[in-house]
């Protein structure tokens, strides 16, 4: 079946498909970019920030983990748009070879995207613990250390809180909340530990990115269906271009 002879159906989807994945490439190719300025230059990031409470936590990760998100940021990018371009190019095309190719790196995408959901939901509870306990290496470091007792008193402002699991952090040490300033304070309500109060934080984004999520997985659903249809349409006969 040439493509003159293909359905109204079948030609809206190949040119729903080419215009998805332009979509696709058009984003892919700047995360890759910011990937590779973030691994070249990870000072201008620090900059770009401009908050001190995060710089001083990605300072106290440590580079490599700045570099592996950095990495992972292009792997994720140049994947994006070298798929934009594989379906595109096979929509465009009708060859049933790029398509199949397409197919076969979505189905594996969407494979490994349901499994870091599944072990996310798993390990959810060992993950708040290892956070937890990293965020509470970093205040007890911070109770011998001028500067980083200042970022995590911004932390504090920022967040309306203190400690790490509450007010009682402070007790039988020389610092104080930054917020109350006083541990044997008579208010009757009692700041939360800004562990709590960053997981309310990211638990808000996480809404929002939970939605992108399913917006991201029905649109390779659809490109799982409309590749499988097209590669139907284009195997019938020779494709015309």
């Amino acid at each position: 079946m040439g493509v003159r002879d293909m359905t109204c159906c079948g030609s809206c989807l190949r040119y729903l498909m080419m215009f998805f994945n332009i979509i696709f490439s058009i984003i892919g190719f700047p995360i890759f970019v910011f990937g590779i300025v973030l691994v070249a230059s990870p000072e201008w990031f620090m900059k770009a920030i401009d908050s001190k409470e995060i710089n001083a936590i990605l300072q106290d990760v440590g580079p490599d983990v700045l570099r592996t998100a950095a990495i992972t940021l292009i792997v994720i990018g140049l994947v994006t748009f070298m798929l934009g371009i594989l379906g595109c190019c096979g929509a465009r095309s009708g060859n049933r070879c790029l398509l199949g190719l397409f197919f076969t790196f979505i189905l594996i995408m969407v494979i490994a995207e349901l499994a870091v959901g599944i072990s996310a939901a798993v390990f959810k509870g060992k993950v708040e613990e290892i956070l937890k306990d990293t965020m509470m290496d970093y205040f007890k470091n911070s109770l011998n250390s001028t500067q980083d007792m200042d970022n995590f008193h911004a932390l504090e402002r920022d967040y309306n809180c203190c400690g790490v699991d509450g007010i009682d952090d402070y007790k039988n040490t020389t610092q104080k909340c930054a917020i109350i300033g006083n541990v044997t304070t008579t208010a009757t309500t009692v700041p939360e530990g800004c562990f709590a109060a960053l997981e309310d934080a990211f638990m808000g984004a996480a809404s929002i990115l939970i939605g992108s999520g399913v917006g991201i997985g029905v649109i390779e659903i659809m490109a799982l269906v409309f590749s499988i249809y097209l590669c139907r349409q284009f195997g019938r006969d020779e494709f015309v271009a």
